[in-house]
């Protein structure tokens, strides 16, 4: 599953000079994760943005508590931004 919202306030800094700003974020099953499904769709996501999107800041936020994800965002080659709030209150990270 993969969805994108607008930026929070705490993220608005982060693409503040974009005309067009996304955060994007997705999961997979857990059985999926010996398949590598989490890094194909990751890959696959950043593509699509980049050549179907006008958006000139993409962002991805995951919780605090998905460790695996972070790592994936850091191996992709994407920098950790920020740490805030997902809705609810939970404590995440942002990446672009």
């Amino acid at each position: 599953m993969c969805l994108y919202r607008a930026l929070t306030a705490e993220e608005i800094p982060l693409c503040k000079d974009a005309a067009y700003a996304a955060d994007v974020g997705f999961w997979v099953r857990t059985s999926e994760l010996t398949n590598a499904l989490d890094q194909h769709l990751l890959a696959t996501v950043r593509d699509w943005f980049q050549a179907e999107w006008a958006f000139d800041c993409v962002v991805f936020t995951v919780s605090q508590q998905e460790t695996r994800q972070a790592a994936l965002f850091q191996a992709a080659g994407l920098k950790q931004r920020l740490a805030g709030t997902l809705w609810g209150g939970r404590p995440c990270w942002v990446f672009g």
